[in-house]
Formats: structure tokens, C-alpha cells, sequence
């Protein structure tokens, strides 16, 4: 009887759902002038085109954000959101508009916060109170936004804001469209040429009008190109949006229209210089001169920015990125402390600032902070502006002084480098398309200091004679020994063996005695001095499976994941049984688990795929 119950709700919940939805159609928009309307989303008028109506941002309804027909009327449905956005993919000049419009029906929403989002003076909101179950016609003067700094010409997103409540708002949105009641003349057939940076001035062509008006020109980007009367000089590379303005005349008020200049520079042919710092003195990322240590992600998931892709020139390997906002790069926690230095080569064909972060464990603004380079005039009292702009088609290469990331930068301040496992590259400067990078030679150095032993790969396999144990280190300076341990339950280790240190690229170790289940190994570095250092933790099992692994163990802050397949939820459990931290839909092969809120102890790490589960012992020792 309970469960037809609970199937009966279920139901009713169901069409409940349906019943809520507007029965009706939104108000028809009135007819208007091609030319007075810039229309997003509504059946009255042509749409711009390529508009994405459901981008994610993280926001909650993502994925049942969908489109509904009510008596012949498309309209747009968010359930369950909120805050939703809409992408026109495309910037939208609107300065000769005077306000935007839209229809919005809520069964349970109250205050909706409606923002633009321009390219350069980032969003601005307004609110609006809404009556529900019934249709709230909004038109809102964009004087309520340029009052708050947008400039209107190079809106490219709106974004939606469930206020009250503030989460699990239903709302149907139609009839989204910028217009004007003046009368604007028609405006066509204006466009420039794309040109190489270093190109000769020239003069702009004037659109086509019904209007005799006489026309003015302004450059979105004055780095880029400016403009005297009609003629563009050009600066740099880059894009800059060019706005015809035609004067009021005959009847007709002033209006405008928009093309883009995109100066570029010949394509990327050359190599950074190769650094010359000894391997003993480096920590190195990436970079064809040195030992890398390992990295997690070149790309994190969480990153703005387009797709990362690797490319060479003669030989010599580039990251390349492209449509940067911010993108993330995670690896295992390595210790700069002893460096002074990190160093960075960067080429660009377009960007007009280049800026890098640098993060430690622990969280918060006392591990992490950001360096600039950047010559636009709003960035000149930037706390932490090491240099101008990168110049564009050619190498530019930074040695950035870490003092600089300990400078106290409005509460950020890099205070500890004993621990950092995440770099961020910025592009400050909009549109986002402009902000191309090609990377190499990323590694931290000291000039005085002789930098610690890292390991640079290690892996386990089993062969026929048992487990062969396989590893690279960089800078052997000062180190005697190389102690292998062995564990069965990935916690406890004992050593089976000490390999002397020859300052050779690889070295190996056959184990003999492996058991028929999980053999967990890591290797302990030992200085001439004493002090040492673990490699993370590999296994293997009886089936030559490639097994899950935990590292570092025990663990401090942080402790990565390895060996991942499909997709995960993680449990952290403590010995009473408590689920005290989880993950989940794990996606990756490894994943980095901040535990700096654990207390000492011993947990169970508990891997569940497709309702498989496999336990890792995890010691928490601060």
C-alpha cells in the first residue's frame, strides 16, 4: 500500500509539474522597424543567430532547461534554477537602443535579477519584481545600466538571477529583444578588412543608409588601432570593434553599426631560447631542456578557456591555449621553498596582457597570489604588475621573482611555497578570443641554492620473475640513497632494499617476492645530510591490473588519487564509520582531495564504480 502511495504522489507531482506551466502565450510584441529591434529570442521578429539559450555555468536546472510551445508561442523554460544564462556568441553593439524587453511567467519566483554582460565592463543587474502565474511584461531603460558603468557597445550575454527564492525557481522567459522607438535608419554592407600588424594606414569605407547623416568612427580598443576622421592606424594584434555613427538628419535620429578590425601576426615558427640554469639549480614543469616532474592537468575541468592542445617546432615541444579567461593547471604538491625564481615563456598573437597565479595548499588568500604583464592604462597600479604587455609575435620570456607572489596583493599573498599543486594562466583584457598563448619553459630555480631531489616518473610492472620497479630523478645533487618500500595494504611500509645514488637518468629494482594481491612500493630519497624524500605510491596486482593508488602516505593537506576508470564517487570514511568527505562523478584518472579539515588518523577510502566498491587505507598525520 506504500508503494502505490508513493507512485501516486510521484504521479501527481508529475502533472502538477505540467499543470503549472503558462497556459496561455506571452504578449505579441508590436511590429516595429527592422531597424529598431535587436531581437534574442522571440517568434515577432528575426532572431540573431547561433544564440545558445542554456550554456553552462554551473548553474543548478542546467539539465532541464528546454523550450515549450503554448498556443503556437516558442517560449524558453528554466526549472529548478538559480540563475541561468543566454550567450548571444556574438557581441551586440546596442548604443543607439534605449531599452531591453522581456515576457516572464514564475510559478513561485517573486524578484528576478535581469544582468547584461558586456565585453570590457563586465555585467551590471537590475531587479524586477514579478507577480505570478501570470505574464510579467519588463522593459527596462538601458540608462538603468550605463548608469552602473556598461558601455552598450559589445553585450554578449544576458544572465538571470532568481533572488526570491533563491534557488528552485520555475520560470518561462519569452520575448527577449533590445529596441528603440526612434526612428533609425537602416544601416548595411559596412566591413574591414582583416591586416597584419605593422600595416600602413588606411582609410574606412561608410556604410550604405537611407539617412544623409554624416558618419564618425571610434576603435573599442585603442591598443589595438585608433582612428582620426577615417583613417585607421594600426597599433597591435588583436581585435577592435570599429562603430559607424551617422549623425540625425532628415527624419532619421542617429544610429550605428559595428564591424571588427582583427590585426594578426604571422603564425608562431620560431622556439623559445633554451634556458641555461643547471638541472640542479631548476624545478621543472615543462620544458624539453630539463627532468619534468609530473603534471596532473594541463587543463583543468573547472577552467575558462577553450580547448589546450599540444604542438612542437622543429622537435620542441609547446603548449598551446587558446580563448583564455583563466585555465587551470593541477600537479602533485612540489616544495619551491629553497627557489627564488619562476620562469615562463610565452608567445601570443593577440594578447594585450598576460598574467600567471601561483597556488599552495591549505586554501585561502595566504597561498596564493597573482603576477601581471600588462601596459593597458587602468592596470598601471596593479600591486603586483612585474611587466608590460607580452609583445606579440615573438618569445617572451619571464623570470618573475617569487618574493613578488609573497607581496600582500588585497589579501592575497603567497606566504608558503612548500607545497604548490596549482598554477593559473589569466587573459585579462576582453574579448576572451583574443587571448591566444603558446607556453614553454615553465620551471621555478634558485640561484644559489641547490634544489631538491624530485621524481620525474616511477612505475611498476610486473614481469615474469616478479614486480620491476622503474623510476627518474631529477637533481641528484647531494643525494646517496634511493630506499624501496614495500606495502601490502598501501599504509604500512617496509624497506626491501637501498639502491646507491650514481646521478644516472633511470634506474630500476626486480622484486622477487611478490604476493597474489595488491603490492604497494615508494621510494625514499636520502641526502648526504640525512634529510630524504618519498616518491608518490604505485601498485600493481595479481592479474596485472593497473591498481588504485593513494599518495602521499601518510598525508598532510592533500592527497591525489591515482589510476581512476569510468566514473567514481569517493568516500572518505573514519573508523566509526562516518562518510566525512566525498567526490563525485569522478571523471579523471587521478584527482587531488583537499583533507586539510581531517584529523589525524586512520581512514577508508572508499571507490565506488558502477556499484563496485574498492577500499584504500589513507593515514592523515599533521
Amino acid at each position: 500500500m506504500k508503494k502505490i502511495y508513493t507512485l501516486t504522489l510521484l504521479l501527481f507531482s508529475s502533472v502538477s509539474s505540467l499543470l503549472a506551466q503558462p497556459t496561455t502565450a506571452a504578449p505579441t510584441p508590436p511590429s516595429r522597424n527592422a531597424a529598431n529591434v535587436i531581437s534574442i529570442y522571440s517568434d515577432a521578429y528575426s532572431n540573431i543567430p547561433n544564440v545558445n539559450y542554456n550554456p553552462f555555468w554551473g548553474q543548478n536546472g542546467f539539465g532541464t532547461a528546454s523550450e515549450i510551445t503554448v498556443s503556437g508561442d516558442n517560449i524558453r523554460e528554466y526549472l529548478n534554477m538559480n540563475y541561468q544564462g543566454i550567450d548571444f556568441n556574438t557581441n551586440k553593439n546596442v548604443s543607439s537602443f534605449d531599452s531591453v524587453h522581456f515576457d516572464v511567467y514564475s510559478t513561485n519566483c517573486t524578484s528576478l535579477g535581469i544582468t547584461l554582460v558586456a565585453n570590457g565592463t563586465g555585467e551590471k543587474e537590475v531587479t524586477k519584481a514579478l507577480t505570478t502565474n501570470s505574464w510579467n511584461s519588463i522593459d527596462i531603460a538601458l540608462s538603468d545600466y550605463t548608469s552602473q558603468g556598461l558601455a552598450l557597445s559589445a553585450i554578449f550575454q544576458f544572465k538571470f538571477v532568481s533572488k526570491t527564492p533563491t534557488a528552485g525557481a520555475n520560470v518561462w522567459i519569452d520575448n527577449m529583444y533590445f529596441y528603440t522607438n526612434a526612428n533609425l535608419p537602416t544601416l548595411a554592407n559596412f566591413s574591414i578588412p582583416p591586416v597584419l600588424k605593422g600595416a600602413a594606414p588606411f582609410a574606412i569605407t561608410d556604410p550604405v543608409s537611407n539617412s544623409t547623416g554624416a558618419f564618425t568612427y571610434t576603435s573599442s580598443n585603442p591598443n589595438v588601432a585608433t582612428i582620426s576622421g577615417n583613417i585607421i592606424t594600426v597599433l597591435d594584434a588583436g581585435t577592435s570593434t570599429i562603430t559607424a555613427t551617422q549623425a540625425a538628419a532628415g527624419g532619421f535620429s542617429a544610429g550605428t553599426i559595428t564591424a571588427d578590425l582583427i590585426v594578426t601576426v604571422p603564425p608562431i615558427s620560431t622556439n623559445a631560447p633554451n634556458p641555461t640554469k643547471p638541472q640542479s639549480r631548476v624545478i621543472s614543469l615543462f620544458s624539453d631542456v630539463y627532468n619534468n616532474v609530473p603534471v596532473t592537468d594541463w587543463r583543468t575541468s573547472w577552467s575558462g578557456a577553450g580547448p589546450q592542445t599540444d604542438t612542437s617546432i622543429t622537435g620542441n615541444n609547446i603548449k598551446k591555449y587558446v580563448g583564455v579567461d583563466y585555465v587551470g593547471i593541477e600537479f602533485p604538491p612540489i616544495d619551491v621553498t629553497l627557489a627564488d625564481s619562476f620562469h615562463i615563456s610565452v608567445w601570443t598573437p593577440s594578447a594585450q596582457t598576460f598574467s600567471v597565479k601561483l597556488v599552495n595548499t591549505g586554501g585561502g588568500p595566504a597561498n596564493e597570489n597573482i603576477v601581471h604583464f600588462s601596459s593597458r592604462t587602468q592596470d598601471l597600479g596593479l600591486i603586483t604588475k612585474y611587466g608590460p604587455k607580452p609583445e606579440q609575435g615573438q618569445w617572451n620570456t619571464y623570470a618573475i621573482p617569487l618574493s613578488l607572489f609573497a607581496t600582500n596583493n588585497g589579501g592575497m599573498q603567497l606566504t608558503n611555497r612548500n607545497s604548490i599543486f596549482q598554477m593559473l594562466f589569466v587573459g585579462l583584457n576582453a574579448p576572451f578570443s583574443d587571448n591566444i598563448y603558446y607556453v614553454d619553459n615553465i620551471y621555478f630555480s634558485s640561484t644559489n641554492n641547490i634544489l631538491p631531489v624530485k621524481f620525474t616518473s616511477i612505475s611498476v610492472q610486473k614481469t615474469n620473475d616478479g614486480a620491476k620497479l622503474s623510476w627518474i630523478a631529477a637533481n641528484q645533487t647531494n643525494l646517496n640513497e634511493y630506499v624501496i618500500e614495500k606495502s601490502l595494504n598501501g599504509v604500512e611500509f617496509t624497506s626491501i632494499q637501498n639502491v646507491k645514488a650514481t646521478n644516472q637518468d633511470a634506474y630500476s629494482f626486480l622484486d622477487k617476492n611478490i604476493v597474489a594481491s595488491n603490492n604497494y612500493y615508494r621510494i625514499k630519497a636520502v641526502d648526504n645530510d640525512g634529510k630524504f624524500l618519498y616518491s608518490k605510491t604505485v601498485s600493481f596486482n595479481n592479474k596485472n591490473e593497473v591498481a588504485l593508488s593513494i599518495y602521499p602516505l601518510p598525508a598532510k593537506n592533500q592527497v591525489v588519487i591515482n589510476n581512476l576508470t569510468g566514473n567514481n564517487n569517493i568516500s572518505i570514511v573514519n573508523t566509526i564509520g562516518q562518510i566525512v568527505l566525498q567526490k563525485s562523478n569522478v571523471s579523471t584518472s587521478s584527482i587531488n582531495v583537499d583533507i586539510s579539515t581531517l584529523q589525524n588518523g586512520v581512514y577508508s577510502v572508499i571507490i565506488n564504480n558502477n556499484g563496485e566498491n574498492k577500499t584504500l587505507k589513507l593515514m592523515v598525520q599533521k
